[in-house]
């Protein structure tokens, strides 16, 4: 496909909105195109690429809704095109009042889909959720998602299907915080008949706390358990076929002043199918010299290359530097 500067050499910039209102709510379809880099003698675009765009918006007591479509166009420095070099973008999103006043929730929804000419490559997701208050003790989270992908035109799909839960608080005066996720995904991979065959299962159980014993005091700690199924144990119960990792971890913060912090933390993981164990320990002291300075000192068990280590890192703010 051949762009030529004389099809729309009188264009600068067109846009084109359509707006209509009706008692609070409204309706708004946004058409632009940039088309002054056609002009005679115009520079190339940034990057080469031309990009086109389609948004509605739809907002009333019923349902709110932004949808955006953009069509992204690589060019040569003389403004030929090919169809292999586009792409197409969508995104929307969408939520109801009314089903929030009704449920006493705050739903929400986003879907994603990108699609790419030169390798037939695509992506689509799709998003739905909520969260809600439970006893005025904690906020609860629920979501659905969903992921088509493939990689290039000769590959093979891949489908991601599955549910997240989670309860998250604050007490008064932040001197607790804790939430706690539990996530499981489906895994399939299409066959040469277009069947989705499953692959894995995986569940993970997510929970940290941050709990400020003084001012200048802060213990962290975190577990996560994650267990991935493969599809033949889902046939024959087969332990082989199941991995457990378990990871915990513990920790404390102490920042005597502005000027230090000292970041301490041990991590234990272990791992079901080899038996094998670790406990590593980190830790950080910073020492905030100046505004745009920072000295810190980090030890890992496995912070250089796998292996213990002490590094000395040096941090400069160039947009503080008055400050020095």
């Amino acid at each position: 496909m051949r762009i030529g500067p004389r099809l729309v050499s009188s264009l600068l910039l067109t846009a084109l909105t359509l707006v209509a209102n009706s008692a609070g709510a409204g309706t708004r379809l946004n058409l632009m195109l940039d088309a002054g880099v056609f002009a005679k003698d115009a520079e190339p675009p940034t990057d080469n690429l031309l990009i086109s765009g389609l948004a509605l918006s739809v907002r009333n007591p019923l349902v709110n809704m932004e949808v955006d479509y953009d069509l992204e166009v690589a060019v040569t420095e003389d403004f030929t095109a090919h169809d292999d070099h586009t792409a197409q973008r969508l995104v929307a999103s969408a939520r109801s009042e009314v089903i929030d006043e009704v449920f006493r929730v705050h739903s929400r929804m986003r879907a994603d889909s990108v699609f790419r000419h030169v390798s037939g490559a695509y992506d689509h997701s799709f998003r739905p959720g909520f969260s809600r208050q439970v006893m005025d003790l904690a906020t609860m989270d629920m979501s659905y998602h969903l992921l088509l992908q493939k990689p290039h035109e000769d590959a093979s799909e891949h489908l991601q299907q599955g549910y997240s839960i989670s309860l998250r608080d604050t007490l008064p005066a932040d001197s607790l915080n804790w939430q706690s996720a539990y996530t499981t995904t489906d895994i399939y991979r299409s066959d040469l008949g277009d069947d989705f065959r499953l692959l894995e299962n995986r569940e993970t159980l997510r929970m940290q706390t941050h709990y400020r014993l003084l001012p200048e005091v802060q213990l962290q700690m975190s577990g996560v358990v994650t267990r991935h199924t493969f599809a033949s144990s889902l046939a024959n119960s087969a332990q082989d076929n199941q991995r457990l990792r378990t990871q915990l971890g513990a920790g404390v913060r102490w920042r005597p002043s502005a000027r230090y912090l000292l970041d301490f933390s041990l991590h234990h993981t272990a791992l079901s199918d080899s038996g094998e164990r670790a406990l590593l320990r980190r830790g950080t002291l910073s020492w905030f010299l100046r505004d745009a300075l920072t000295l810190s000192l980090n030890y890992g068990d496995q912070l250089l290359e796998g292996r213990p280590a002490l590094l000395l890192d040096t941090e400069l703010r160039l947009d503080a530097l008055a400050g020095l």
